[in-house]
């Protein structure tokens, strides 16, 4: 079982490596040309490419385990969510680069089992604000960016989407959850993970 593990965790801290070097190798000519020809693109472009380059070479490593998918239940019946797996089984890997008190900064991919039971595949960029110390206790409010890919969108093509977030932290692990906005039988689903850092989160 660990090997197992072991073995998911490199492949994820690749595709984790392989994102975030594609995204900086596409950037950085923007970067460059924003010094020819400065306008607000290629600002916008060149502080992305510098973000996500700072978090990736000057962050601390992160283990992302996704703990529970719940489907709030006022917008489903109790049919449909004995046809749910909320239980999604799976593991990431990121890079966190801290804010000291004020917060922190994530790029980050993970795999996990869907409501449908199907592997679903993200990668993406988070940040959040502490608002408020419990004593050793934070709470955080923020929001990520991603792509991802889910067998019952779009075919299965990745697709991007930004999702709030809050946290309970306490030391090097904290517990997340993403809220799924939505109506009446789609969304409504609160994403919930743990993270624990290795090692000073720069």
């Amino acid at each position: 079982m660990t090997s197992r593990c072991d073995a998911v965790a490199r492949v994820v801290a690749r595709v984790v490596a392989g994102v975030v070097a594609g995204v900086i190798a596409l950037l950085t000519p923007l970067t460059a040309q924003a010094d020819e020809s400065p306008g607000v693109i290629s600002t916008w472009t060149g502080a992305i490419a510098d973000e996500f380059r700072e978090i990736a070479t000057e962050g601390a490593s992160e283990l992302y385990v996704p703990l529970h998918t719940h489907h709030l239940r006022f917008a489903y019946t109790s049919e449909k969510i004995a046809q749910y797996n909320e239980n999604p089984w799976g593991l990431g890997y990121g890079r966190v680069l801290s804010d000291g008190k004020n917060g922190s900064r994530m790029l980050y991919a993970m795999a996990f089992k869907d409501s449908h039971n199907d592997w679903s595949p993200m990668a993406g960029y988070g940040r959040i604000w502490n608002i408020a110390n419990a004593g050793p206790v934070r709470f955080g409010l923020g929001y990520t960016v991603f792509l991802m890919s889910r067998s019952d969108t779009l075919g299965g093509v990745p697709f991007p989407a930004a999702l709030p977030l809050a946290e309970i932290g306490l030391g090097r692990a904290a517990v997340a959850t993403a809220y799924v906005p939505g109506g009446k039988g789609n969304g409504n689903v609160l994403f919930i993970f743990g993270r624990y850092t290795f090692g000073k989160p720069g």
